[in-house]
């Protein structure tokens, strides 16, 4: 996967060090043309936000079948706030380490005119 890395403000390359690449769990899909904007390393969690110029629904295909070929704990919560104006949808499972969030949203204009994604995962010891 080749993977741009930008800050917000001056898109300038962010380096993902390797604790954080240590951290984040290996499996979880990245489009293969992501441009990532922030990557948040706390405690206990772990945050990513990317853009792609796939198509929302192929978006949404990666995830969904992610999340119902993988083994998680309990049942996969979906949260879909889509309207006429564009695609939002959030998935969530409790996996053995902790939780799995992934938000998909539909975006128009800007760099990708595809589709926005955070994806956050927090150890089962995080502490809100």
């Amino acid at each position: 996967m080749k993977t741009q890395i930008f800050n917000n403000h001056e898109l300038t390359p962010l380096e993902m060090d390797e604790d954080i690449q240590m951290s984040f769990p290996l499996d979880i899909p990245i489009t293969q043309d992501a441009v990532v904007y922030q990557v948040i390393q706390v405690k206990n969690g772990i945050s990513i936000v990317y853009e792609t110029r796939l198509k929302p629904t192929k978006v949404d295909d990666l995830y969904k079948n992610y999340f119902n070929h993988i083994i998680f704990i309990g049942k996969l919560h979906l949260s879909d706030f889509s309207t006429d104006l564009g695609m939002m949808k959030t998935y969530e499972k409790d996996t053995k380490d902790g939780q799995l969030r992934v938000q998909i949203m539909e975006e128009k204009e800007g760099f990708a005119r595809g589709a926005f994604v955070i994806i956050l995962f927090t150890t089962n010891n995080y502490i809100y």
